[in-house]
């Protein structure tokens, strides 16, 4: 992560509000470096991070109230269990989003918050930002889309970040 960026990533941690992980159990799901994780560790009870890339290795999460599993989130270990489950720029990778999206659902306990971040579909249409199309995307999401995957979980949406003038959301 660029050091350009972290200042972002306390922006989001700030914006998911301390209040929703200051000693509880979080989950983040496709982490990448590991620097959001690393955030919310400081006020966290435990972070449980879920990244398959081996390039994330435990040495770069050295605090004692993390772990990290080398492998994708399936929740099967995690029935209820979770305050928060953060999972930023994952979904628009999955070929049926709609199911990891049911498994963050079950992992949540009753009073449980999810944060789902995606690039926005209608962000790119309105700039022409076709520069945004990546063959690692196989999914492209307008808002009410993402809302409505997960209604279907049972999910209800509460609030909305706008991030990098709506590119995300």
């Amino acid at each position: 992560v660029h050091v350009s960026m972290l200042g972002s990533l306390d922006d989001i941690a700030e914006w998911i509000g301390i209040a929703r992980y200051e000693k509880k159990n979080v989950i983040e799901i496709g982490a990448g470096s590991g620097h959001l994780a690393r955030i919310i560790a400081k006020a966290a009870q435990h972070v449980s991070v879920y990244e398959p890339c081996l390039g994330l290795r435990p040495e770069a999460l050295p605090e004692s109230n993390i772990s990290l599993f080398n492998e994708p989130f399936t929740g099967v270990h995690c029935n209820n269990a979770a305050d928060l489950i953060v999972c930023r720029q994952v979904l628009e990778h999955l070929a049926t989003p709609g199911d990891l999206i049911d498994q963050i659902a079950g992992a949540l306990n009753l009073y449980g918050h999810a944060y789902l971040e995606v690039p926005s579909a209608e962000y790119i249409i309105e700039h022409c930002a076709f520069n945004d199309f990546h063959l690692a995307h196989v999914q492209y999401f307008a808002e009410a889309h993402l809302v409505h995957l997960a209604a279907q979980a049972g999910l209800i949406p509460i609030a909305t970040n706008r991030l990098k003038d709506g590119h995300d959301f």
